[in-house]
């Protein structure tokens, strides 16, 4: 692959000082359960076990993270049920403390910008940075409303002729603060697009038909308290009224199907879905810009929400795990996720299935996916859940974000050229 770039704009400097400080929430002695469920009456316990809002589901019905004080309690639900489960993470706090081992240098300036988590503010200069590197591909916008906590909210528009009725193609990410591979990811794969055109005939192909929308950081109030105060912090940070519990899921406050399965009432629980769509203005701001879009006479024909983790492409639905009423672009979206992630395992090796996410992971009712398909009609509609599947979880080591990045773009590039031989 050819050298990337380590230019960093002397912008960007002041923000490197006050890098990731440990988190005041610690893990240690909490462990993370691995779960087999084999059948229906198994799978309704841990849907109890998973309204008990002290419980953190990593990945329900799977994964589970258990504090000491938990954990007996637990496992003897489990093993009363006859359930089967193993320790898959023996101590949290481990992970946590580890994922910053590769930095040999610091915060070193010249070092290249994809091989360490950074903050929101080094996440939005490198926005502002991106027009000045490219001033004939790249413009960046502001969002119409800031986050609950006043941070400013700004994206990316890439494309060699950004004409308002060209196709569209929506990159967002960063939606569940405590997923750092997500917004690392999606910067990455912007900066190769930028990079490689003019180069790479694929990639001018891409910004020579489409416009590119880049959301890298959906929820910068959670993502800055999961860096700062709880690294596993998952939800925004707006107040419930009623409730000592603060956030809502923005990844179940979206209008589709709002309020269903997989989603939770309660507002300590961390699938709180909030009082109505929308409750949360950084999933307002980010839908109502989609919608000005596709209202203005823009054609968006792929929308992907980065997460992580589980290696999985997942289309719509969301909200059901029945497929009636059919997807009736489930056959082409399958098809072009198969593409997308033969692609990904010709890199790396690491195999990421394809399915509906209700069939497939669990139902999640209010989700992305299903917005974009089932409000918009955006015909190539995904949730992506990266790296990894064995070993670290949301906890991936900095130097896996490259490698994640590298795949991760040779999927989309797959995914696009389908998109365009559909044409």
């Amino acid at each position: 692959m050819r050298q990337r770039s380590t230019m960093l704009l002397p912008l960007l400097v002041c923000f490197m000082v006050g890098s990731i400080q440990a988190a005041q929430v610690k893990y240690d002695g909490y462990k993370v359960l691995r779960i087999s469920p084999q059948n229906e009456f198994e799978m309704e316990v841990l849907k109890r076990l998973q309204n008990v809002p002290s419980l953190d589901f990593w990945d329900f019905p799977r994964d589970v993270m258990v504090s000491p004080e938990q954990e007996e309690w637990v496992t003897r639900r489990l093993n009363s049920n006859g359930i089967q489960y193993k320790v898959w993470i023996e101590d949290v706090q481990t992970l946590i403390d580890n994922q910053f081992t590769s930095r040999n240098g610091g915060d070193d300036v010249t070092a290249n910008f994809y091989t360490q988590y950074r903050s929101y503010d080094e996440i939005l200069q490198w926005v502002k940075s991106k027009p000045v590197q490219y001033p004939n591909l790249a413009v960046d916008f502001a969002f119409a409303d800031t986050s609950y906590e006043g941070r400013e909210i700004r994206g990316l528009k890439i494309s060699s002729d950004p004409q308002p009725f060209k196709k569209v193609v929506w990159l967002e990410a960063g939606i569940h603060a405590r997923e750092w591979i997500s917004p690392a990811t999606l910067m990455y794969i912007t900066d190769s697009l930028l990079a490689d055109y003019g180069t790479d005939p694929d990639v001018t192909k891409f910004l020579d038909t489409f416009v590119f929308y880049i959301n890298p950081s959906m929820n910068p109030d959670g993502y800055e308290h999961s860096r700062n105060e709880d690294r596993m912090w998952r939800k925004t940070r707006s107040p419930n009224e009623g409730s000592t519990c603060i956030g809502t899921d923005g990844n179940r406050n979206f209008e589709y199907e709002w309020g269903g399965t997989g989603s939770s009432g309660l507002a300590c629980a961390s699938t709180y879905r909030g009082t109505h769509p929308y409750s949360e203005v950084e999933v307002l701001t980010d839908t109502n810009y989609i919608k000005a879009l596709a209202s203005g006479g823009a054609d968006i024909q792929f929308y992907v929400n980065f997460h992580s983790y589980g290696q999985l492409w997942l289309l719509p639905w969301s909200y059901t795990g029945d497929e009636r009423p059919p997807n009736p672009d489930y056959d082409n979206m399958m098809e072009m996720a198969a593409y997308g992630t033969n692609a990904t395992l010709a890199v790396s090796g690491l195999v990421f299935t394809y399915g509906s996410c209700g069939e497939i992971l669990y139902e999640a009712a209010g989700n992305a996916n299903d917005f974009a398909y089932g409000t918009m009609g955006i015909p190539y509609s995904y949730v992506i859940e990266l790296r990894d599947d064995g070993e670290y979880g949301f906890l991936l080591p900095e130097d896996q974000i490259i490698p994640s990045g590298e795949e991760t773009y040779a999927g989309i590039k797959a995914a696009l050229n389908y998109l365009l031989s559909t044409a």
